[in-house]
């Protein structure tokens, strides 16, 4: 999940700090796209060095590729209330607002039927305002972009399922509990196949968005035998494509897909609760 976090910048910094606080908090249940807004060096004067057209065609291009947009709407910004307009009706949003004696919420953003507001005191309340916000939230629904294939009624559907190793071990994450597809297990990072992309480029694409792990930080990538693994509670047939990906780094960073991630040796994966065809891919490549 893409969220894009909108917060005062020429219209004052003085919530810099609460900022990074709520951009910490956004990262439990996906990528923040805009986590410059919680820079403690960025002053009211703006970015240095970029110019506003570059820092326009920037944030919108990040806007639209958002999925859920949250605001920090107590600092009157232009730029925020701007953001907001963009998409409303488009996506959905959520306004937070500090309560401050003698102070109120815009009518604009207060009396707008389309955006959820929610008032706050401290940063305890928004972490639970947050929780209850994105727990009904974790697995949107599916909507292909132009050049992609929706999977979601087909019976066979192309995968990668990449193992990430670093050193000697590799990587587990175990998927989030609300996910509509085997909640709980613990796998390796997947995705569909379902645009005309070459298979390492939508690899990149996946340890970016799901672990934070950039291709500079990728050492290699080989291809296991790809086999077919059936799913008759899903009614699926899964053509699994099995990726051995080294990498220089174990630093990572869990987008909404998974609630947990281990380093383990590879022979200690039986010991969990894997997803189904999980171990055919862990043979493929090591056995």
């Amino acid at each position: 999940m893409k969220i894009y976090f909108a917060g005062s910048i020429r219209g004052g910094r003085d919530d810099k700090e609460l900022y990074l606080e709520i951009i910490n908090i956004l990262g439990k249940y996906g990528k923040v796209l805009t986590e410059h807004i919680g820079d403690k060096t960025l002053s009211a004067v703006g970015e240095d060095g970029p110019t506003d057209k570059y820092i326009y065609d920037r944030d919108m291009t990040w806007l639209n590729e958002a999925d859920i947009v949250v605001a920090e709407v107590t600092t009157p910004s232009l730029g925020v209330g701007y953001e907001i307009g963009k998409i409303e009706g488009k996506k959905s949003a959520l306004c937070l607002y500090r309560e401050q004696d003698g102070k109120r919420i815009s009518a604009m953003i207060g009396g707008n039927k389309n955006l959820q507001i929610k008032k706050y005191k401290d940063l305890s309340d928004v972490q639970k305002i947050l929780q209850e916000f994105f727990g009904a939230k974790v697995e949107t629904t599916f909507k292909p972009k132009d050049g992609q294939v929706d999977f979601t009624n087909i019976r066979y559907a192309p995968v990668i399922n990449c193992v990430v190793r670093h050193n000697d071990k590799i990587l587990i994450v175990q998927r989030n509990s609300k996910m509509r597809l085997y909640p709980n297990f613990w796998n390796g990072i997947s995705g569909f196949l379902d645009d005309g992309r070459r298979i390492e480029e939508k690899v990149k694409d996946e340890l970016r968005e799901e672990l934070g792990i950039e291709a500079n930080d990728i050492v290699s990538i080989h291809r296991g035998p790809v086999f077919d693994q059936e799913e008759e509670k899903y009614n699926k047939t899964w053509i699994v494509h099995p990726i051995l990906v080294d990498v220089k780094v174990d630093k990572i960073k869990l987008d909404w897909e998974a609630q947990n991630h281990k380093w383990i040796k590879v022979e200690d994966a039986k010991t969990f609760d894997l997803l189904p065809g999980f171990d055919r891919v862990l043979a493929s490549l090591f056995y």
